[in-house]
């Protein structure tokens, strides 16, 4: 009961001890104090005097009333309330012993809450006791008690009163506490009786009832007090978050389908955190070694503001926007609005969200008025100015709130709450706004945007700007209704026309604002939403209003096309941004229908081609030089990130840009070389989506290969990162020995990124030449080839190593492999050359060479038959992985031993002496007839006249196999300077393989005949042949290109025409 004492005749005070019964009086208790006669009368009368004192001393003496304002409580309780009060007191104090008959639940949820900010300070104790008490010791009332006060809070403690606000958070607070002690002390109870050897308790029926729904509307009232822009209160909020999940849990209530808001929030903050952490200068050691201890508490206290500058190439849209406009002043508004992106908690916490949408709603309705300068309320004040700034970031954060939770209430997912039901909200409290009940309504998409549009004509920076953060978060499901109402706002704004100095500044700051709204939406991914209407569903077609805009905005940027100023920078810098946010956010598969027309396409890519600087096409590679080490401002970076995406929208129209002089590899090569990752990586990105959206544009594939190889570091690593991400995408069709030379060309990188994505494309590659070595294999019929061997496990072993593994799987590949070195190594770099050598050796084990023209088959058995032994032991020390003789023609023969002798003569000087000698030791050493054949072979060139001369390279290379086979080589030379026939030929250019023909020849008269030596040599008749003449063979007959690949699958092999040697 309220305070009261009895003044004794001595002066002192006699206090009545209080004794506070918390059970309500039933009839028979009534009937045992003698009070069930009376007992109804009293109720119904305690229901009357309630009402009559809440209409005389309780609403009107509430803190938030007008009257109140600026006045002390004993200025006001005097005279006839005096009286009043101190029976409002008792009365209320009697609750809940004596529960009035006649008012409902929530009537009187709503009389206690409502006096808990009264401007007594007893009566408002007295208030919140019994809501305490209600939610302790009365489980029926709890929840109506909970969201009652909830939604009394929403409607009358309005932001004009943060101090209020405050404490009936903190009250909130309170009475969740009750909730979980109640909890606690039930679940004790139920411990004390049934012991716990009887197992795990179990809560009684009425704990096991769903109380989610309750906790889904303190969470979404917690959401919109989060939009505070005082740490204070948002730390309030936090601990309500905090208290439902602790209450959530002690009750044990299954998780349905929407997680909890604190959870959700907790998981996401490290990654919000690290989004804009580089803009703030802060430390980052915190988020990097801890990350575990970034929470929403550390949020909602953040105090380094994020301060965007003109170099952020880093800052997706929103994070740059939302720093820019902002200036540092209220770091939390870009951690709200990540919390409130599509995919966080509209995803997992829907129904709280919905709730946050109508409470949030109600408060920017109520608050409106005061941030808009031409409000009544503000005309006034002398100062409109000040008084308006003080709301509007708290303005700002509900505006973000409501368009990204907005939904019409035929989707609104929450359920019905026991105490004030939404409609509930269209009450208009009794403060100094007056607004009217019609302005509140129920919240729908439409009248929140009927409401705030129009304001995008405010003279005031602060509300533009406002509007474009929050209006560019609007959710997929409420975008048909913002484009409805924005549409006559475009129209205006790209109007052209004559017009004063400062129409034209509104108009273009109404630009300014409507691009980077849209492009706020395009990065969101809104507009590419399925549900958002901004793309066609069944066409793909851009939305025709936003088709329109583009189309407009880029035919006024063109006619501005040589003017400077700020605001045209900002414009073009945010309209790049929004068609490369509007691409990259749709599938690749589904880009080429977003512009219809491709013309569009190309005009948009020369337009972002005149704003991007060093990476321009139309820059010559003097201009590039100069720029290529200055760094890339954001408005640069946006125009070629918007370049690459048109580029990128499906397959390349301009033909002529991909052909094998194409400009567009000039420019990709210049943004693959960039000292800049993000222009690196953009270039990455375009190669590979040009490769997958043009897959029959042959010289993509080829110029890719050849950069890998030709290109800088960065070039070449940025080319083959493309080719291995392509396939690893799709199947996509190429030739496989080039593939696998590039692999283990790239295994040799000391780079260890790519090395290991050689590997993986080596993972993928293995299943084609698995395939490809098998049906080979089946062709095969005289058991030449062995069975496969497994691939070592990768990732552990060097290049030669796989090279080695490859040789031994993979045989047949082996002249192909040579072949495509061949090719290669005239265009790489020198340290290219000598890796592409290495690796080479093991493969030149696999070659057998033969005759480039047999002898007559009775004196090659005897020869057979004498060397036969010595075959033996030499093939017992040989790395021969082939089983029986092998195989082998005049034509592969030919081709291996000009190509080296090329390479000799080519390259010998400039790389070490090492790898072209192990190159010919190696093949020489693989079978035993190998060194003869090519003694033969560099005898047959010594006879050949040439310009230059190749004999002092045919020197060198005796010299490398006198060092390796010093006897065996002796022998051969012995048996060839036996008596044979020298022949001085002449020789002519040639076209085509081997490049060279013998045109006339002359025969030295020799004493003795002899074997011979070689295909284009002149031989002697021997004694008792007749039958033998002299023998003119055409080179180009004997060194055509082997084609090893004939009967097989076409696309996944090729024949190599350019790679014999072409010497002359």
């Amino acid at each position: 009961m309220p305070t009261t004492g009895v003044i004794l005749p001595s002066g002192n005070t006699l206090r009545v001890k209080k004794i506070f019964l918390n059970k309500t009086l039933t009839d028979e208790e009534a009937k045992v104090i003698g009070m069930s006669v009376y007992y109804p009368q009293v109720r119904k009368a305690l229901d009357s005097i309630l009402r009559h004192l809440d209409k005389e001393v309780g609403r009107p003496m509430c803190m938030t009333s007008v009257q109140m304002s600026n006045k002390e409580p004993e200025d006001m309780i005097t005279g006839e309330r005096k009286p009043k009060i101190d029976l409002f007191r008792t009365c209320i104090a009697a609750i809940p012993r004596l529960i009035p008959d006649g008012m409902s639940r929530t009537d009187l949820i709503e009389l206690l809450a409502r006096l808990t900010i009264h401007m007594d300070e007893e009566l408002r104790a007295l208030a919140f006791n019994t809501l305490q008490a209600l939610m302790l010791d009365f489980p029926d009332w709890r929840e109506d008690v909970l969201s009652g006060f909830v939604y009394f809070i929403v409607r009358e403690v309005t932001d004009v009163h943060p101090t209020l606000l405050d404490n009936a958070v903190k009250m909130l607070v309170q009475l969740i506490n009750q909730w979980k002690q109640a909890a606690q002390m039930h679940k004790k109870n139920q411990d004390t009786q049934h012991g716990v050897a009887n197992g795990a308790s179990h809560p009684p029926p009425l704990e096991r009832s769903p109380y989610s729904n309750v906790f889904h509307v303190v969470e979404g009232f917690a959401l919109v007090i989060l939009c505070s822009s005082r740490p204070a209160t948002r730390r309030l909020a936090v601990s309500v978050l905090r208290e439902i999940r602790a209450l959530f849990a002690l009750l044990e209530i299954p998780k349905g389908d929407d997680e909890l808001a604190i959870d959700v929030m907790d998981r996401l903050s490290p990654s919000i955190l690290e989004s804009f952490i580089h803009l703030t200068g802060t430390d980052q050691t915190t988020l990097l070694y801890c990350p575990s201890s970034i929470d929403l508490q550390t949020l909602a206290e953040w105090n380094s503001s994020p301060i965007s500058h003109q170099f952020d190439v880093i800052s997706p849209s929103h994070i740059w926007i939302f720093a820019h406009v902002t200036q540092g002043q209220d770091p939390w508004i870009i951690s709200l609005s990540s919390f409130l992106k599509q995919e966080n908690l509209p995803k997992h916490c829907s129904t709280a969200v919905s709730y946050a949408w109508m409470f949030a709603y109600t408060r920017l309705q109520l608050l409106s008025p005061q941030v808009d300068i031409n409000s009544p309320i503000n005309a006034k004040k002398v100062n409109t100015t000040t008084s308006s700034d003080s709301y509007i970031g708290l303005w700002r954060n509900y505006l973000i709130l409501c368009c990204s939770a907005a939904t019409s209430s035929s989707s609104t997912s929450a359920g019905s709450v026991r105490c004030s039901p939404p409609e509930t909200l269209a009450s208009t409290p009794d403060s100094g706004y007056s607004i009217d009940s019609k302005i509140i309504g129920i919240p729908s998409p439409s009248s929140l945007f009927k409401h705030i549009v129009p304001m995008m004509r405010s003279e005031s920076m602060e509300i533009t700007e406002s509007l474009v953060l929050g209006l560019g978060r609007t959710n997929p499901g409420a975008f048909r209704e913002l484009i409805e109402e924005l549409h006559p706002i475009i129209k205006e704004a790209l109007e052209r026309r004559p017009e004063n100095m400062k129409r034209r500044r509104r108009r273009d700051i109404l630009r300014v604002q409507l691009v980077r709204i849209f492009e706020l939406l395009a990065d969101a991914g809104v507009i590419s939403h399925s549900a958002s209407g901004g793309l066609d569903n069944e066409t793909h077609f851009l939305n025709n209003t936003l088709l329109e805009y583009v189309d407009l905005t880029r035919q006024l940027l063109e006619a501005e096309n040589e003017k400077d100023s700020d605001t045209l920078k900002d414009i073009r810098c945010h309209f790049s941004a929004l068609v490369a946010n509007i691409i990259q956010n749709v599938p690749v598969h589904q880009r080429r229908s977003i512009f219809p027309q491709q013309s569009l396409r190309h005009s948009l890519f020369m337009l972002f081609s005149h704003w991007a600087g060093p990476f321009s096409i139309m820059f010559t590679p003097l201009d590039r030089y100069s720029d290529r080490n200055m760094q890339i401002n954001r408005h640069q970076y946006c125009a070629l990130k918007a370049m690459s995406a048109v580029l990128c929208c499906g397959p390349v129209a301009d033909n002529v840009g991909l052909s094998s002089d194409g400009y567009l590899y000039k420019w990709l090569d210049n943004i693959l070389d960039s000292l800049d990752k993000k222009v690196h990586q953009l270039g990455c990105e375009a190669v590979t989506l040009l490769l997958e959206l043009n897959p029959d544009q042959s010289n993509l594939m080829y110029w890719a290969v050849d950069r890998c190889y030709t290109g800088s570091g960065r070039v070449a690593a940025g080319c083959f990162k493309a080719i291995a991400n392509v396939f690893q995408n799709r199947d996509y069709q190429c030739d496989t020995v080039m593939l696998l030379n590039l692999i283990l060309f790239k295994a040799a990188d000391s780079s260890r990124s790519i090395y290991e994505v050689a590997m993986q494309l080596l993972q993928i590659l293995e299943p084609k030449m698995f395939r490809y070595a098998h049906k080979l294999e089946v062709q095969r019929t005289d058991g030449v080839l062995s069975q496969l061997s497994p691939l070592p496990h990768l990732y552990s072993v060097s290049y030669y190593q796989l090279s080695e593994e490859l040789a031994r799987a993979y045989p047949e590949l082996t002249l192909a492999i040579f072949s495509e070195i061949s090719q290669r190594i005239q265009t790489a770099h020198p340290a290219g050359r000598q890796v592409m050598l290495h690796y080479l050796l093991p493969w030149m084990n696999n070659i057998e060479l033969v005759d480039l023209k047999p002898l007559p088959t009775a004196r090659r058995h005897d020869e057979d038959e004498d060397d036969s032994l010595k075959d033996r032991e030499l093939m017992v020390t040989s790395r021969r992985w082939l089983r029986g003789e092998g195989w082998g023609s005049p034509q592969a023969t030919a081709m291996v031993l000009n190509n080296l002798m090329y390479m000799t003569a080519k390259y010998g000087d400039e790389l070490a002496w090492s790898e072209v000698e192990n190159v010919w030791t190696t093949l020489a050493d693989g079978w035993p007839k190998n060194l003869k054949i090519i003694l033969h072979f560099l005898i047959s060139i010594c006879g050949v006249n040439s310009e230059p001369s190749l004999l002092p390279y045919v020197k060198k290379v005796i010299v490398y196999l006198g060092r390796d086979k010093t006897m065996q080589l002796l022998e051969e030379l012995v048996s060839e300077l036996q008596l044979t026939d020298p022949v001085s030929s002449g020789v002519t250019h040639m076209d085509n393989p081997p490049y060279y023909r013998i045109t006339s020849s002359y025969k030295i008269p020799s004493v003795t005949s002899g074997t011979t030596s070689s295909s284009n040599t002149m031989v002697a008749p021997t004694d008792g042949n007749p039958d033998n003449k002299p023998i003119k063979e055409n080179i180009e007959e004997s060194y055509v290109h082997l084609d090893i690949y004939s009967g097989l699958n076409s696309h996944l092999n090729r024949q190599h025409h350019r790679l014999e040697s072409r010497y002359s």
